[in-house]
């Protein structure tokens, strides 16, 4: 169930703003999407395969899925701290920063001017030395679990691939959405794209077929920082200069199937990241949707209650010797009763599967790890309020959300290879849908796609902890002819020197002559 967003005063100001963007949605994978047209292009098919591989499909407008708790808590175990150390921790950290400056949905401007159709650069110092920066990948990847797709990867998609008279015949179709109108769009940040039909084969001997997106009358085309992540997978799909933006080398087996963007880096989100989370978020864009799993009404089941302004001394509302999150901050709890705690205003049956307005901003909060059990050392208790309606009437609920575990726990690891190239980083996306009516499976039986749902957490998001390493050729290879891999960094535009991970442990004069193969 879908109620439109935006009101006739919105659509009005449409003509006054250049149609030149677009997003795409991020969802559970259709029946429909599989390897042989270009989806989940680790080119095996494998639905769970979420190494640099598709986690889900492009959705269609209304089919969305989306984060319904406006706090996502995060940490960081042990793994990660051993390996990145503090200067890891502050680059995902100002990675998440940049989301949580953003405005809420509601108080972005109707053209989204405030934000650029480019934030893109190149560090060339860390270009030369092979670093991928930790922050704008961990930016990429939590726009991902927010709900976005990348828009050059799926603004032109294959539907369906039939053969008449042994002749390939494609339905491709377009899922990119201008952020301000909802209409389909050619368009990413102001770049026009095209398609042209190509065929793969991966080295297994499996041919499949995707759509090789062009960028039109641009040599530098503004690439969305959705993109970083979103076309690791498919960047048989781009054209030499979006390949070129990205800094992918298609000649370079690392650069391309190793994730390439060797000295890439984002300052922030450009006009189309933003406007996809103003679209997933705002409060006008209603969705039929499950309450976030674990949650209940603060005071038991039934109970409606709002948060008392109260005294110090009292309790905030959760169990003794609890944090609690409550409206996005975090404070301590201190037991039962007191003054602080919560005030019952009314009972009713706690709303679960409920037509929920969007959001409006989500805010990310760092919890501390037990480095052995990854789980927090006390109970996190988050409470907000959010408005839903049932039975034609609208009303505002309290929720509350036990926590052992963080939403998104960040770690590194020896993640493997496949074809002698090191994955680079590993996530997941959860992917939830409330329970179809009997008329909706009646009326779309095969139809899923056609339905919004939810992305909850619970997902751990692992860097690759190989360190240094060479891609080399046949026995009798040696060093000096082998190609060096990637390393993770931290670096900007500035003139700074970039910081290579592990820090400490990599000389980057020795990094560089390896690069440079100047033995």
């Amino acid at each position: 169930m879908k109620i439109s967003p935006y009101s006739l005063a919105a659509l009005a100001a449409v003509s006054l703003v250049p149609q030149a963007n677009a997003f795409s949605l991020l969802g559970s994978a259709d029946a429909s999407q599989i390897s042989d047209i270009g989806y989940f292009a680790n080119g095996e098919g494998v639905r769970t395969y979420s190494q640099q591989g598709d986690v889900g499909g492009p959705r269609s407008i209304g089919g969305e899925f989306r984060c319904s708790t406006p706090v996502l808590t995060f940490g960081f175990d042990a793994t990660f701290l051993d390996f990145f150390g503090t200067n890891g921790v502050i680059a995902v950290q100002n990675a998440i920063q940049i989301l949580n400056d953003l405005r809420p949905a509601s108080q972005m401007s109707a053209g989204l001017t405030e934000y650029p159709l480019r934030t893109s650069g190149v560090n060339f110092a860390a270009q030369r030395l092979h670093l991928l920066d930790l922050k704008s990948f961990t930016l990429s990847i939590l726009l991902e679990q927010l709900g976005l797709a990348a828009p050059e990867r799926w603004i032109w998609s294959i539907k369906q691939r039939f053969t008449i008279n042994n002749v390939n015949n494609f339905l491709v179709f377009n899922r990119n959405f201008d952020p301000v109108s909802q209409n389909f769009s050619p368009f990413v940040n102001g770049t026009r794209y095209s398609f042209v039909i190509g065929s793969y084969t991966l080295p297994s001997g499996t041919v499949y077929y995707n759509t090789r997106k062009v960028a039109i009358d641009a040599a530098e085309p503004n690439i969305t920082v959705s993109a970083l992540n979103g076309v690791a997978a498919g960047e048989d799909g781009l054209d030499d200069r979006l390949l070129r933006v990205m800094r992918y080398n298609p000649g370079n087996l690392e650069g391309s199937a190793g994730g390439g963007a060797w000295g890439l880096y984002f300052s922030g989100l450009t006009r189309d990241d933003a406007g996809a989370v103003r679209y997933l978020l705002d409060p006008r864009n209603k969705n039929y949707e499950s309450a976030p799993t674990g949650s209940a009404a603060p005071s038991g089941a039934g109970v409606i209650s709002v948060k008392a302004s109260g005294n110090s001394g009292g309790s905030s509302g959760s169990t003794s010797g609890a944090w609690t999150v409550v409206d996005n901050s975090l404070t301590a709890g201190g037991g039962t009763g007191g003054t602080g705690g919560t005030t019952n205003v009314t009972t009713a049956v706690f709303q679960n599967e409920s037509l929920r307005a969007g959001v409006d901003k989500i805010t990310f909060v760092r919890v501390d790890l037990d480095p052995l059990t990854r789980r927090l050392a006390r109970p996190l208790a988050v409470q907000y309020s959010e408005k839903v309606s049932t039975n034609g009437v609208s009303f505002t609920q309290r929720v509350e959300r036990i926590i052992i575990q963080p939403d998104i726990v960040f770690s590194a690891a020896d993640l493997g290879a496949t074809q002698a190239v090191p994955f680079v980083y590993n996530r997941s996306v959860n992917f939830t849908q409330p329970a179809r009516t009997a008329a909706d499976v009646i009326n779309n039986p095969n139809n899923a796609l056609a339905y919004p749902g939810n992305i909850s957490g619970n997902v751990d998001v692992t860097f690759s902890s190989i360190g240094p390493h060479y891609l080399t050729g046949d026995v009798g290879s040696h060093q000096g002819d082998s190609d060096f891999g990637f390393l993770w960094g931290s670096f900007d535009g500035t003139t700074n020197r970039p910081v290579a991970f592990p820090e400490g442990r990599v000389d980057l004069i020795q990094l560089e002559q390896a690069a440079l193969k100047e033995k």
